[in-house]
């Protein structure tokens, strides 16, 4: 079926401003009645005449949905007469960019292995906006004993970023003794440089040759192609 009506494409996110011009009303009351727009999705707001159609998205969930919309507007279109990219292809691009993901391992225990309640704390974090660049790891290990004497600890936190070819780019390793001295490790890098990232963080008990408590993250990004 094809499309008579010109269509008005109008996105919002959810910064600062967003935030600012909500400050009387939540995201579901203040598009519908300021804007005269109806929900149509979670997220997701339309205002709708005979000659046009309206879109706000107030978040992530909203603007998949508008990504689905505009693809299904794009397709409905003849292709451009003259080379170039439409509003409507350059809107498409920056709603189809994969947001910064991260993932995370964490875990709290004792001598004894796992334990929600104990002093030790390991996390490991790998992927999108980590330590303020683009894409990278970090990863703390920790011995919160708080007992006289305390559990003198070996916390070894370690965090790297990974080339396209194999090359470590960048890569940080620390290692503390006894407790209130986490050791930290961060890697991090900008725009395209980075492939994969590792990290990982472990705390061992003296004696021990094994760490009583370890975690460890790995994040490949979707988009790299390896040579």
């Amino acid at each position: 079926m094809k499309l008579r009506r010109s269509t008005v494409i109008l996105m919002m996110l959810s910064g600062t401003a967003l935030s600012q011009s909500l400050a009387c009303a939540t995201l579901d009351d203040r598009p519908a009645n300021d804007e005269d727009m109806t929900q149509v999705s979670e997220g997701l707001y339309r205002q709708h005449t005979q000659d046009s159609e309206s879109y706000i998205a107030v978040n992530a969930e909203g603007q998949h949905a508008l990504l689905a919309r505009l693809i299904e507007l794009r397709a409905a279109r003849p292709a451009l007469a003259t080379p170039g990219t439409s509003a409507l292809d350059g809107l498409i691009a920056t709603l189809s960019q994969p947001e910064p993901q991260s993932a995370v391992s964490e875990q709290f225990g004792d001598c004894t292995g796992l334990n929600i309640n104990g002093p030790f704390h390991v996390k490991a974090l790998a992927g999108g906006g980590v330590g303020g660049g683009d894409f990278g790891a970090s990863s703390i290990a920790e011995n919160n004993d708080g007992f006289s004497p305390p559990i003198n600890t070996t916390n070894v936190a370690t965090a790297e970023t990974i080339d396209r070819n194999g090359n470590i780019t960048h890569r940080q390793s620390t290692t503390t003794h006894g407790p209130h001295v986490p050791a930290l490790a961060s890697a991090f890098v900008n725009g395209n440089a980075g492939c994969d990232a590792d990290s990982s963080a472990t705390v061992t008990c003296p004696g021990h040759t094994q760490p009583s408590i370890s975690a460890f993250t790995s994040f490949h990004k979707q988009t790299c192609i390896r040579n």
